[in-house]
């Protein structure tokens, strides 16, 4: 077009090169992500933009970026998990838009938590050994215990390393099945299939021993 050709005359004549942008790296995670990307040649006044659209969908969610630095990282934010986005990157200057040089796919990840074993188990308590992954700053993580009449849940650490649960206010001997859970307003996931244990009875008394072990217990 003669605006095009007019913006590419203006940058020859100031001897500069014609602006470009790239996509280099995108790091994702549940419901954010980082992309390194480049930006080369921005004239001053000139506005450069990370783009990141749902695959599939038209809808755009558009970040600033910063003209005065070339590689740099843009991070962002309120992804859906497990879906896959198209991220690129444009200019625009003199009131041109400059579209980058590609474009690259992403999908963000699912979080998940496991239950590994649980010990520690009295009348009324059990600890849960469990480990999370894949999970944002700020989600709930925790560990779901139920049984035929009840569900409880503890809140455990939002770490990704191995932890210990303590679960308090169980019923005397009752078998429960243990499940690690993420909890966000946007999305709940379980563990499909989780640890079995029993809580010891509560047997208060004076007993009299009718038999004993080969060991003497």
């Amino acid at each position: 077009t003669i605006n095009d050709v007019t913006v590419l005359i203006d940058h020859l004549l100031e001897g500069t090169v014609i602006v470009s942008s790239s996509i280099d790296l995108v790091t994702s995670y549940s419901t954010t992500a980082d992309v390194v990307c480049t930006f080369s040649q921005v004239p001053n006044g000139a506005n450069c933009f990370v783009v990141i659209k749902k695959k599939g969908s038209n809808e755009e969610m558009i970040y600033s970026a910063l003209a005065a630095r070339e590689s740099q990282t843009v991070s962002v934010a309120g992804l859906s998990v497990n879906t896959t986005y198209i991220v690129s990157t444009y200019i625009t200057y003199n009131h041109v838009k400059y579209d980058g040089d590609n474009m690259m796919e992403f999908t963000t990840k699912l979080p998940s938590g496991i239950v590994n074993s649980v010990d520690g188990v009295t009348v009324v308590s059990a600890s849960a050994n469990c480990q999370f992954s894949d999970i944002d700053s700020g989600v709930e993580c925790g560990v779901i215990v139920k049984c035929s009449s009840d569900t409880i849940s503890f809140v455990a650490r939002n770490v990704e390393d191995a932890q210990s649960v303590l679960m308090t206010q169980l019923t005397p001997c009752r078998k429960y099945n243990c499940y690690a859970y993420i909890r966000t307003p946007d999305y709940y996931v379980e563990q499909q299939r989780g640890v079995s244990f029993a809580t010891i009875p509560d047997i208060v008394g004076i007993w009299d021993c009718v038999d004993f072990e080969s060991d003497g217990t």
